[in-house]
């Protein structure tokens, strides 16, 4: 593991993504025995892939912002949801925490949620693997609560919404801690039901906020959480590394904005999530045909009784060659039933310019 990736929050960490490889120590030692340790290395790395599998890094803010304006006193809260938006050097799900008075609280609440929503997801599909892999992380996080690593309230919602343990049969709560994870349970639960994308996780913190501050407050006896909030420790480093994916995505990051500003100048709504993942699964690239599809595939035509070959898209305005990189071959279509089709330029000696898009290729 690079060492950058080493620590998270001055916290060892021994495992971490960037969106496109699962990084783990070269060695770990942290049991007695080479079956234990090589199980935590399994463990590690099935917890992670769930981030892969589950859509963890298409986080979107436009997503989680309108998930967000539907819930009930937002404006009382003292939240500034769109005022990251224009901050190019960040990702979305750092510019979300940004929008809490308290960012660091936002980001272990949304650590708290979304590693629930892996394990309630994990569990619906591959219950064995779950059963085998759970108990690892259980014990780390006990063991963490024995050594006084970890004791607040957030702590325990992690135990409770993460890891699904039975925190009365371990730690004697007062009646007021019990109930207050027992509520958080119960909303974390009724809204993984509904919908369990990623951006629900985020739905989930921007309720529960006011309500865990208070709560905080109230236990530490103070009115100025951001000054004493410490975040907090979880087994073995465990985090959703959005910032790496940022650095290791970043021009498909900022080339999926542009092309997402541009398209809605034109009436056309889509979220930059779905255009970056294009980018990245093509490397870079991505062509008309892709773009008609992702906006054929949207909300808004799914909700039309209209199929997608009546709906007709002309991006012919759109000049892709001005937003993608200029000396490598974009494919216009992805596959015309001989091989895959790439427009190239060419220059034209009379126009003294280069035509874009105009030499086809197919290649068989």
């Amino acid at each position: 593991m690079p060492y950058p990736k080493f620590k998270a929050n001055g916290q060892e960490t021994f495992v971490c993504s960037d969106g496109t490889f699962i990084y783990l120590p070269d060695e770990i030692s942290e049991y007695f025995t080479k079956e234990e340790n090589k199980k935590l290395y399994k463990s590690l790395t099935r917890l992670e892939a769930g981030l892969y599998e589950f859509n963890t890094f298409d986080f979107d803010l436009e997503k989680a912002k309108e998930k967000c304006s539907r819930l009930e006193r937002i404006k009382d809260q003292n939240l500034n949801l769109g005022s990251m938006e224009k901050n190019e050097n960040i990702s979305d799900l750092q510019r979300f925490f940004l929008s809490f008075p308290v960012p660091e609280l936002a980001d272990d609440l949304f650590t708290v949620f979304e590693h629930g929503r892996i394990r309630f997801l994990l569990n619906m599909q591959y219950p064995g693997l779950i059963r085998h892999t759970l108990p690892v992380f259980q014990r780390k996080a006990l063991h963490m609560i024995q050594q006084k690593e970890n004791q607040n309230a957030v702590f325990l919602l992690y135990l409770k919404i993460a890891l699904d343990v039975a925190i009365h049969t371990h730690i004697d709560l007062d009646k007021k801690t019990a109930d207050f994870i027992n509520q958080m349970e119960k909303q974390f639960k009724t809204a993984m039901f509904v919908d369990h994308t990623v951006e629900t996780c985020a739905e989930l913190v921007t309720a529960v906020f006011p309500y865990v501050v208070k709560f905080l407050n109230a236990h530490e006896q103070s009115s100025n959480l951001g000054k004493i909030y410490n975040p907090i420790r979880t087994p073995f480093g465990c985090r959703v590394r959005s910032d790496l994916f940022f650095m290791s995505h970043r021009n498909s990051e900022q080339l999926a904005a542009k092309l997402t500003a541009q398209l809605a100048k034109k009436g056309y709504k889509v979220y930059k999530s779905d255009i970056r993942r294009k980018l990245i699964a093509n490397k870079g690239m991505i062509s008309h045909e892709d773009i008609k599809s992702i906006l054929l595939n949207s909300q808004k035509v799914k909700n039309t009784n209209m199929s997608t070959d009546d709906i007709s898209l002309d991006l012919s305005w759109l000049d892709l060659s001005l937003f993608l990189n200029s000396e490598t071959p974009s494919p216009l279509i992805s596959n015309d039933g001989n091989g895959s089709v790439f427009w190239y330029k060419e220059w034209d000696c009379n126009l003294n310019d280069y035509l874009s898009r105009h030499v086809r290729v197919l290649d068989k």
